[in-house]
């Protein structure tokens, strides 16, 4: 029993050394939380911090209700096909291209004769096996029957 004594003396000191270091740890953590003399932040939808009253608003990349809308850009070389378009800036719309007309197309191949496959897909027909030979007297194989009997 003084074997047992020991262990759970010792466990519950190591307890109390744990709970005290933990205690210290939590009360260093609630001092560092909140900023000194700012105000609490707070946090969008998507987790992003919101800027207090202090900060600008960013810049609206759409325009408000009933402005006029921006002016069409004008045709250029980035219209032309092969030639490389301005970087986008990650605000504009994705605008896919022109669908293919017949002039865009290669010519179709000259009209001739299917391709032949590289294998025949059908095997040769396989001839059935030859029927059985007749049976003995008494359904008995031949090799297997009765001998005759001496007559």
């Amino acid at each position: 029993m003084g074997f047992l004594d020991k262990a759970k003396k010792l466990a519950e000191e190591a307890q109390a050394k744990i709970d005290e270091k933990q205690k210290q740890f939590n009360a260093g953590q609630g001092s560092g939380q909140a900023a000194p003399g700012g105000p609490p932040v707070e946090y969008d939808q998507y987790g992003r911090p919101v800027p207090g009253a202090s900060a600008p608003p960013p810049a609206a990349s759409v325009p408000p209700p009933g402005a006029a809308p921006p002016p069409a850009a004008p045709v250029g070389a980035a219209d032309v096909p092969g030639t490389p378009a301005a970087p986008l800036s990650g605000t504009e719309p994705f605008v896919p291209p022109p669908p293919v007309g017949a002039a865009d197309l290669p010519p179709a191949p000259a009209a001739g004769p299917p391709p032949q496959p590289a294998f025949d897909p059908a095997p040769p027909p396989v001839s059935p096996p030859p029927p059985p030979a007749a049976a003995a007297p008494g359904g008995f194989a031949p090799e297997m029957a009765p001998p005759a009997a001496p007559g």
